[in-house]
């Protein structure tokens, strides 16, 4: 799994430049997930709704799951590598939006220190290529994915030859 992280001022086109690259990125049949960070206190259970009846009785997860989507809350807060985890299984790339000192390939936005990571500045005119450092990204693990693969199957290949030769000579 990839991950391309977004950081900067607020209005400097971060969300609009990730929807941009999602809708890219699933026209070419890829899975993405998103993470966004907020300094805000939010909660998105509401008074008297199950889910956060479970929660104030102790459980740390709670999921909804509805006819139109699914809905997962954590009862504490987690840092941005155990959202990778639990995300890794589902999707080919995250990106994410805010979590500017995360130790992952990145873009600043607006008038930003750079901070570990980050690849450049983003401008209007650099959204090409931003996408396509990404779908470079993407199509090296695909490409790492298909090598291991073939490696693999070789090596079954000749192996079996090998136990097949030993059989015939016992013969």
């Amino acid at each position: 799994m990839k991950t391309f992280g977004f950081y900067g001022e607020r209005h400097s086109g971060k969300t609009t430049v990730i929807e941009k690259i999602i809708k890219e990125l699933v026209k070419k049949g890829y899975r993405v997930a998103t993470v966004k960070h907020t300094h805000l206190d939010i909660k998105l259970d509401r008074e008297n709704e199950d889910t956060k009846k479970h929660r104030e009785a102790g459980a740390f997860v709670s999921t909804l799951c509805a006819k139109n989507e699914t809905s997962i809350i954590f009862s504490d807060p987690l840092k941005l590598e155990e959202i990778l985890k639990v995300l890794k299984p589902l999707c080919d790339i995250v990106l994410v939006e805010g979590f500017k000192d995360a130790k992952i390939k990145k873009f600043g936005f607006g008038n930003v220190e750079f901070t570990e990571g980050t690849l450049f500045k983003y401008d209007k005119k650099r959204f090409k290529e931003v996408l396509e450092i990404i779908e470079k990204d993407l199509e090296n693990k695909t490409t790492k994915n298909k090598t291991t693969k073939n490696k693999t199957t070789k090596n079954k290949t000749t192996k079996n030859k090998k136990q097949r030769k030993r059989k015939e000579g016992r013969r």
